[in-house]
């Protein structure tokens, strides 16, 4: 179901990335908390169908003017309350619409 999760993340779904991440580090012994959590991102998938990446249409002569790009991060030290890690996220935006 991560494996699910972590497809949809990398192609159209980027608004997962924090949780597939989480999880994925309990992926090697997870309990049922974690396979709770998982259906839990999973039913959150099933009422957010329509949203997605969007990206512009191409001009009448076939290309995109894409011109505006964003990128956002964000860390923390030690902040993981399991194991005192670091955390680092960022999001790449493109025209508005989030690319990665």
């Amino acid at each position: 179901m991560l494996g699910s999760i972590n497809f949809l993340v990398v192609g159209t779904r980027p608004d997962l990335a924090f949780t597939a991440t989480m999880l994925g580090t309990y992926a090697a012994n997870p309990n049922k908390k974690h396979a709770q959590l998982i259906h839990q991102a999973l039913r959150y998938l099933a009422g957010s169908v329509s949203i997605g990446v969007q990206y512009p249409k191409a001009s009448k002569g076939g290309s995109t003017n894409i011109e505006l790009l964003n990128v956002y991060v964000d860390s923390s030290l030690g902040s993981d309350p399991n194991n005192s890690k670091s955390i680092a996220r960022f999001i790449v935006k493109q025209d508005g619409g989030t690319v990665t």
